[in-house]
């Protein structure tokens, strides 16, 4: 899995740009065999609206990023999108994860 930290987040604003939220910070833990996250990040959800899991796109390597999707309903859905730069040549590796306009970045560590 993957140990992470939060360096930044955006939000997509009215004009097209990219702005900062007012949050920042956190910590989250990826489970590299499911896609699901834990922590700052969860990417995951069991209502009474369904069961909706990460699906592990690419468990990434030496030229692959890690991705995973999350498709949260059907009639009006939402999508989470995760990577992490796998290939980067230090032990932190680079990951972006988007949410609902959302762009959020920082750094994991294989653990």
């Amino acid at each position: 899995g993957y140990s992470c930290v939060i360096k930044t987040s955006w939000r997509l604003a009215d004009d097209g740009n990219l702005a900062l939220p007012s949050t920042f910070g956190g910590k989250f833990v990826v489970d590299r065999d499911t896609g699901r996250t834990l922590g700052a990040i969860k990417n995951y959800n069991n209502t009474a609206y369904g069961d909706f899991q990460p699906k592990v796109i690419d468990r990434g390597n030496h030229e692959q990023y890690f991705k995973a999707l999350t498709i949260y309903g059907s009639h009006n859905p939402s999508i989470d999108v995760l990577v992490v730069q796998e290939f980067a040549d230090s032990k932190l590796k680079p990951f972006l994860f988007t949410h609902n306009g959302e762009v959020t970045t920082g750094v994991c560590e294989n653990i």
